[in-house]
């Protein structure tokens, strides 16, 4: 019988071409499995659904956390900021409402009122304000006319017929600075505003120095 002779040749091929083979399918499966285990590192924990597939987790992350992370406190990064100081009422309107004698209108210290005092229908206004010993009444009175100030002490009566005791701080104008009292016992004090003129406007200022 003849024996049959095949080159060598015809053998590298087809195994160079299995070995190939097998070398590619290796590589493939590993890099899947990689590209799969790192999808799965990715999505989160793997949650069974009711049909027996799985799937990543879904779950929403914290809101609160992703706020603080992104985004620093505003009211932080806000300048501080100092409220304006509150206006100063303005002066008292209380012409013709003013007491013409003592007990007087008892007014809060400091106050600054405006007025009207007239000779013949409403010579004087009076306020009473209260002292404590050692305390220091402050005047400052504006006008264009003449005008006198009296200070009653604590048990007066009445301006009129001298019925009471206390200096007179002003007499026909005031001076350009405040004038003061002070109080020797404490007390309720009361201050005469008077006029021999008709129709005269004042402002006047009451502080405790």
């Amino acid at each position: 019988m003849r024996r049959l002779r095949i080159p060598v040749w015809y053998l590298v091929v087809p195994v160079l071409a299995l070995a190939v083979g097998l070398w590619w399918g290796g590589f493939g499966r590993g890099a899947s499995g990689q590209a799969t285990a790192t999808i799965a590192s990715t999505a989160g924990p793997v949650q069974s659904n009711p049909n027996g597939s799985t799937e990543p987790s879904s779950a929403a992350p914290d809101l609160q956390s992703l706020t603080e992370t992104a985004a620093p406190s505003v009211a932080a990064s806000l300048p501080a900021v100092t409220p304006p100081p509150p206006e100063s009422p303005g002066p008292l309107l209380l012409a013709g409402k003013i007491a013409s004698d003592i007990p007087g209108t008892l007014v809060s210290l400091p106050t600054t009122i405006t007025s009207v005092i007239d000779r013949d229908t409403k010579p004087r206004d009076v306020l009473r304000v209260h002292l404590d010993a050692g305390q220091t009444l402050a005047l400052s009175m504006q006008s264009n006319g003449d005008y006198y100030i009296y200070i009653a002490n604590p048990g007066s009566k009445s301006f009129s017929n001298s019925g009471y005791t206390g200096p007179n701080v002003c007499y026909g104008t005031c001076p350009s600075a405040p004038v003061t009292y002070v109080a020797a016992v404490t007390g309720d004090y009361y201050v005469d505003v008077a006029t021999s003129m008709s129709a005269m406007p004042y402002t006047l200022a009451l502080s405790i120095q």
